[in-house]
């Protein structure tokens, strides 16, 4: 990104400068454009960066914009987490805003900001694009193959037993946790590309499966291999969309995910409407799973459209023109150092894999408190029981309404809005009152539905607005929360690590849920729900006594800003204290350094002192100035020789 001249220049290297008098020429007619002297010996480079030290491979000179932007990558997590939208906006706007201080040579200085403000708004080029839509038609498929057994379980295999597709639904989840744990290692082996292909094909095949399958015993083992590939897309895509785009939109890519898989939701129940109406064709069902490898289909026809990750690329080869290509087509690139200062970025950004486990983060007396509870919410997030909704919502609906289908149409239409609403609400109100309310409205709409159906003392129609409110406050607070405050609470180094740990956990407790369901129903009826608002009432006092605030924790690795130890929010908070009260730099030390280096630039530069930066780094190419110019900053030289 070129700079205007008037820009004060805070770099990590400064460019060369001359000087040694020159020396004398003998050539009687010496040509005045070419007597220049050689330059001198390298001198060590100054460290007037307020960011990271820059890795060797950053060859063009970071400007304020430049060091921001590296901060958001040092900041934020590698994946793309629904819920960050709004902290990745306010952090790319404050660090815009620190670029254009002091800018008094500039003739429009609030103008500039607004145009540096929307340099990554306007990062939305045609080939990231069509990656992010074929990746999100992952989690699309995620989210229909999750609903998929509700409509069927009235007409699909007559006679099947209870068990037997208590089992069939369950095993989905159960395979999931395997596809997350066999996705890593196959992904940073083969690739992103690679992996998201081999995802496709695993929901085409057990797809096909699906609607041929001739008894409930194939059908139950056609959901476990879609369950494979559903765990591996939960890990996949968000990992992949963080790692092909700027880090001040991933947390918008993430909401695109999330909303994928409630889409994929809602269009399970209204497709039951043509494909599973009692008194059709027996068969005609089986056009309803279909749609799995029909859309897988699709996927993998557009699969070519999906660009490598850069940053895998690089993992392999920091030197890697397959990745700067990548790069330039996603990000609209049209300069070489512009791509080498993303490269820079990347390579200084914490690895998404790490060598930190489970284990060492329960060990850490700095992150067990975090990781437990991560853990506890992921727990509460299933056994809550909100997937005993959208696995058996006809058997719930089916004793107070004349038609099952339409109530689960209504619910799954109020859980893409109450997602949408989750959103608007995630950083106006905060994690922690959310999952307060969350826990709360959920527990009394589990009781409001016991109480309704078992038509004592409230009447039956009260059932269904039970659900409807039940599935919406889920979707304002237990939803969302537990996965979003992984991405807060821990390093960007240790987010895969936890987040790992908490996919795993949320799948086996989802097993538990749907496995178990169909026999709380038989054995409490009316009240089969009283055992998800046993465990809402300990999530509610759990997280009134031990969950912290995380809205607005900024994980800095600037500690080199403020020269302050680097204090992340891994540290335990009890009764609730915010993360953000912690001894940790946030905007307001970004800014205070920045203000404090701009403010010795001015005392030098009365006193007479100010070098103004040229002194050549360790490491430069000994080149002209004609070429500092094709830099993305405009150099000066102090002799009258410059641009």
């Amino acid at each position: 990104m070129r700079q205007s001249p008037s820009l004060p220049l805070l770099t990590a290297h400064p460019p060369p400068s001359y000087t040694d008098p020159p020396p004398e020429c003998t050539d009687p007619c010496p040509d005045p454009c070419t007597a220049r002297p050689p330059l001198p010996p390298p001198s060590p480079p100054l460290t007037k960066s307020t960011s990271a030290p820059p890795t060797p491979s950053l060859a063009p000179l970071l400007t304020p914009l430049e060091l921001g932007r590296r901060e958001l990558y040092l900041q934020l997590p590698p994946t793309a987490t629904f819920g960050l939208s709004q902290r990745t906006s306010s952090l790319s706007r404050s660090y815009a805003d620190f670029a254009t201080l002091n800018l008094s040579g500039h003739p429009d200085p609030s103008l500039l900001a607004s145009q540096l403000r929307t340099v990554d708004s306007a990062v939305l080029t045609l080939p990231l694009l069509s990656s992010v839509l074929t990746a999100s038609l992952l989690q699309f498929l995620v989210g229909f193959s999750t609903a998929l057994p509700n409509p069927l379980q009235p007409l699909a295999f007559p006679g099947h037993g209870e068990l037997g597709w208590a089992l069939a639904t369950a095993l989905f989840c159960l395979g999931a946790p395997l596809g997350a744990k066999l996705i890593e290692p196959r992904s940073a082996r083969t690739g992103m590309r690679a992996s998201l292909r081999l995802t496709f094909l695993g929901f085409f095949l057990p797809g096909l499966l699906l609607t041929l399958s001739p008894t409930v015993s194939l059908f139950a083992l056609a959901r476990f291999l879609t369950g494979v590939s559903a765990g591996a897309s939960t890990v996949l895509v968000p990992l992949y969309l963080g790692e092909i785009s700027p880090p001040s939109i991933r947390g918008t890519l993430g909401t695109v995910t999330q909303f994928a898989c409630v889409l994929g939701i809602l269009l399970t129940s209204l497709l039951a409407y043509p494909f599973a109406s009692p008194g059709q064709p027996p068969e005609r069902w089986r056009l309803l799973p279909l749609a799995t490898p029909l859309l897988a289909l699709l996927g993998l026809l557009l699969s070519p459209s999906l660009r490598e990750s850069p940053r895998w690329l690089l993992s392999r080869d920091p030197s890697s023109r397959a990745a700067r290509r990548s790069l330039n087509a996603l990000r609209g690139f049209r300069h070489p150092a512009d791509t080498e200062v993303e490269v820079a970025h990347i390579l200084s950004s914490p690895p998404a894999q790490s060598c930190v486990t489970a284990a060492s983060l329960l060990r850490d007396p700095g992150t067990r408190g975090g990781f437990v509870t991560c853990l506890l919410l992921q727990a509460a997030q299933q056994l809550c029981g909100i997937n005993a909704v959208f696995f058996y919502s006809a058997l719930i609906l089916a004793p107070v309404l004349p038609d099952p289908r339409a109530g689960s149409v209504l619910i799954c239409a109020v859980n893409v809005a109450a997602t949408w609403l989750a959103l608007v609400l995630m950083d106006r109100v905060g994690r922690r009152p959310l999952v307060l309310a969350s826990a709360a409205g959920m527990l009394l709409s589990s009781l409001a539905l016991a109480l309704s159906m078992s038509s004592s003392p409230l009447p039956e129609s009260w059932s269904l607005p039970a659900i409807v409110a039940f599935v919406s406050f889920f979707e304002i607070g237990l939803g969302p929360v537990p996965w979003l405050i992984v991405a807060e609470m821990f390093k960007p180094e240790h987010v895969t690590v936890a987040m790992s740990s908490c996919c795993q956990l949320n799948w086996i407790c989802n097993f538990c849920v749907g496995l178990a369901f169909p026999a709380l129903h038989q054995l409490l009826g009316p009240l089969s729900f009283l055992p998800f608002s046993l465990v809402l009432l300990l999530t509610l006092a759990y997280s009134y006594f031990y969950l912290p605030e995380t809205a607005g924790a900024i994980r800095p690795s600037a500690s080199v800003v403020a020269g302050r130890s680097t204090m992340g929010s891994d540290q335990w908070k009890r009764s609730g204290t915010s993360l953000s009260e912690m001894d940790a730099p946030g905007e307001s030390a970004w800014t205070s350094a920045v203000r404090d280096i701009v403010r010795e630039e001015e005392r030098k530069r009365e006193s007479g002192g100010y070098d103004y930066g040229f002194v050549v780094g360790k490491g430069q190419d000994n080149v002209d100035n004609k070429s500092r110019s094709n830099n993305s900053v405009v150099w000066l030289d102090v002799r009258g020789g410059g641009d």
